[in-house]
């Protein structure tokens, strides 16, 4: 299991720096039999984060709206999303008061300590390019991939 971070996310899709490291990742992923996971989260702070860009005049509205559009379509169809619970909250405070993380990444991590129990699957790879949480992560059994 590779569990994306929004970071790793909107770098693929907007080819932002890392963006190619991502898509490596995710071809290895695939070619391996893996698979992509994420919170549903990430596509909310994906979505505000394009918003902001194009408030932000560096994103068209045609441009944000059709990232979007290839962006959901692609989360839906091959990445195996996980609503945040009550439980990964609780967990991400209890995160917090061992990590110095900000709350979305503390989010993400517990989501993904969940996705890594349920699915059975080991340490498993965590993706991101936030070095913090990316530290976090290897702290937590996780894998990385980029960071």
């Amino acid at each position: 299991m590779y569990f994306l971070d929004t970071s790793a996310i909107l770098a693929l899709f907007l080819r932002q720096t890392g963006w190619e490291s991502v898509r490596g990742l995710i071809e290895d992923c695939t070619g391996d039999g893996g698979f992509l996971a994420a919170a549903d989260l990430a596509l909310t702070e994906a979505t505000v984060s394009l918003n902001r860009y194009h408030h932000t005049g560096d994103l068209s509205a045609e441009s944000r709206d059709q990232v979007l559009g290839e962006l959901s379509t692609w989360m839906e169809t091959r990445v195996e999303t996980l609503q945040l619970s009550t439980v990964d909250q609780l967990n991400a405070c209890n995160l917090s008061s061992n990590h110095k993380l900000r709350t979305l990444d503390a989010l993400h991590l517990a989501v993904g300590l969940r996705a890594r129990r349920a699915f059975g699957v080991g340490e498993g790879i965590f993706v991101t390019l936030d070095k913090e949480q990316g530290k976090t992560a290897e702290k937590l059994g996780f894998h990385l991939g980029i960071a």
